[in-house]
């Protein structure tokens, strides 16, 4: 019978820790540890019934009550310093984000414009062609930012090339701005987002989120 009870609680733990679904891994374990703690609570009652005396059990729950709201409140602080050290590590990681956009997007169209203004003014042609002969390879719709590591979510795109503008727009596609429903450029809402803007009057960088 305790083999039953043993299998049976582990079964019935680990299927909520893997069934509970969420990328928040507390979700999963605060599903397991509700598993684990009704199984607890249904072997005490099973385990506790008579013959024991009134008191024994009265005793027995008082010290598994105590038990268990010290276990709770332990597990919500940690759950607590988890998700808020969790969300500092996102800010940080926003901030790093921005001034790498701010550092890599408005450098490439400042060359561009140099170029472009050292041209004669009756052979010089339009911005879009002197990005294009600069960067040949920067089609719209490309990536031009070279990740530092596997976690470097950053995406800077050429969003677009005309005569009169070349548009880069800079996105994080995991870590979330200040306006959680303020559309992004690749269809998401919510992420980092800036745009660097090259006219002949000069480059223009906008924090979008």
């Amino acid at each position: 019978m305790g083999t039953v009870w043993i299998i049976g609680g582990i079964a019935a733990v680990a299927a909520s820790f893997f069934l509970s679904g969420g990328d928040d891994i507390w979700q999963s374990l605060d599903a397991a540890g509700i598993a684990a703690a009704l199984y607890l609570v249904v072997l005490a009652g099973f385990t506790m019934r008579k013959p024991f005396r009134f008191r024994t059990r009265l005793f027995t729950w008082c010290i598994l009550l105590l038990a268990g709201t010290g276990v709770y409140l332990d597990w919500s602080g940690m759950s607590e310093t988890a998700h808020r050290q969790k969300e500092s590590l996102l800010r940080i990681r926003g901030t790093v984000s921005r001034s790498i956009m701010l550092n890599e997007m408005p450098a490439p169209l400042m060359k561009v414009l140099r170029s472009y203004c050292d041209q004669p003014a009756k052979k010089r042609g339009t911005l879009g062609k002197a990005f294009q002969a600069m960067y040949p390879a920067d089609s719209v719709g490309k990536n031009i930012h070279t990740p530092f590591d596997q976690q470097d979510n950053l995406k800077i795109v050429v969003a677009s090339v005309s005569d009169t503008e070349v548009v880069l727009v800079g996105q994080e596609t995991a870590i979330a701005g200040i306006d959680v429903y303020k559309k992004n450029f690749d269809g998401r809402a919510g992420m980092v987002q800036a745009r660097a803007v090259l006219t002949e009057r000069g480059v223009r960088y906008e924090p979008e989120n």
